[in-house]
């Protein structure tokens, strides 16, 4: 049984537990086939999804409270919960989306508790399943800013979906830099 306030996120997240330990599989899989699955967002024009253990909750961004003298895609910070996370505009930090405005979009907190960040996208699509011959070695279709972050890639329904490594953008270089070029000395 589980708890009626429960996030939609977490309970996904619970029922794909459950699944793997009674040996269950998503809808339409056969029992040897292997999938993978993630949360799947967009950004600009890119369809990109992450490892559910990379994100720990997903919801309407929150009152935003601006931080002067930091970079254009950091829009500020929030308080989710009691705790106080920086916002990123995921589409201006990698350059592939006019801001968005503080009513718009979602949040994707990120698994760090050290970093406290969450990442604001303009659409999420939920879960989705990719299978091993739906695997893509060519990640052209993605943008080019997008390519370092990028695990792997799959095409469904004649999408292409990157996998978007979190560990890699959260501990990059540019990513940590948060104050202005403008503003520094």
């Amino acid at each position: 049984m589980h708890d009626k306030t429960e996030h939609p996120v977490e309970a996904l997240w619970r029922m794909q537990q459950e699944a793997r330990k009674d040996g269950s599989t998503p809808p339409g899989q056969d029992q040897d086939e292997r999938r993978w699955g993630g949360l799947a967002f967009q950004v600009g024009e890119n369809r990109l999804v992450t490892e559910l253990t990379s994100v720990v909750d997903v919801l309407d961004c929150p009152a935003v409270t601006p931080l002067p003298g930091t970079q254009p895609w950091l829009k500020g910070v929030c308080n989710v919960r009691g705790n106080i996370y920086s916002v990123v505009d995921l589409g201006v930090y990698l350059g592939v989306a006019p801001p968005l405005a503080a009513n718009e979009g979602r949040l994707m907190v990120v698994n760090d508790k050290e970093l406290g960040s969450t990442l604001l996208v303009p659409k999420i699509f939920g879960l989705r399943y990719f299978s091993e011959q739906q695997l893509q070695p060519d990640t052209s279709g993605l943008a080019e800013v997008i390519q370092p972050y990028i695990k792997q890639a799959f095409k469904l329904d004649d999408q292409l979906w990157g996998v978007l490594d979190l560990d890699r953008l959260i501990t990059a270089k540019k990513f940590l830099q948060v104050e202005s070029t403008a503003t520094s000395k």
